[in-house]
């Protein structure tokens, strides 16, 4: 059956982003806009169309990034298991080898241009930090929690959830073996909510 021109649209996107993080990952801030274009099998126009910069194309991978990490958020969930999901989320993509290349290749890309090393940390971590943040603010209106800080808050739980697994990041060595990532999840989100619960939400 033949795709609608929507869904022929929508799967000509994720052939440029999925050229763009590999190629960003094969030659770094080397790769020119062309060479993504023909990795995609679209034409330039096409290309500068939907993604007129590499900021613009940095910035769609880590939308999408940032969307899946916190999307427990949106869904009906207890405190608890909407911030284990998210810990899960987060854990899953460090220590994913292709997450984890692609994360290194869009650091490397942006180490030599200011404007896309915004444009990776608005769309990705800044982007997570808010809409966990405005989680964290909704908890403590509903008497759930009780946080005066919600960016703070949210800086907080991300760092327990991240630790030595982050770091093991940046400097390119490989995961701690034998870690049980599922039970580092819930229990860096059981602390939390002991931390920020008011008695009433416990």
């Amino acid at each position: 059956m033949p795709r609608a021109l929507g869904q022929i649209d929508e799967q000509k996107s994720e052939d440029i982003l999925r050229a763009a993080i590999d190629l960003f990952a094969r030659k770094g801030p080397k790769a020119s806009m062309a060479e993504i274009a023909r990795e995609a099998g679209v034409s330039k126009q096409t290309l500068y169309n939907r993604y007129p910069s590499k900021s613009d194309l940095a910035r769609a991978l880590l939308t999408m990034r940032s969307m899946a990490i916190t999307a427990p958020l949106n869904a009906d969930l207890d405190a608890v298991t909407a911030l284990t999901s998210v810990a899960e989320a987060l854990l899953d993509r460090i220590n994913l080898p292709q997450s984890t290349d692609h994360l290194r290749a869009l650091a490397l890309v942006s180490r030599e241009d200011s404007e896309l090393a915004n444009a990776v940390y608005e769309a990705g971590p800044g982007r997570s930090l808010d809409r966990l943040a405005a989680w964290l603010q909704i908890q403590n209106q509903r008497g759930v929690l009780d946080i005066d800080d919600a960016e703070q808050a949210a800086e907080i739980f991300i760092g327990m959830v991240q630790g030595q697994a982050y770091l093991r990041l940046v400097l390119n060595m490989p995961p701690l073996a034998g870690r049980d990532l599922n039970a580092h999840a819930r229990e860096a989100a059981h602390r939390f909510i002991m931390a920020y619960a008011r008695p009433s939400g416990l």
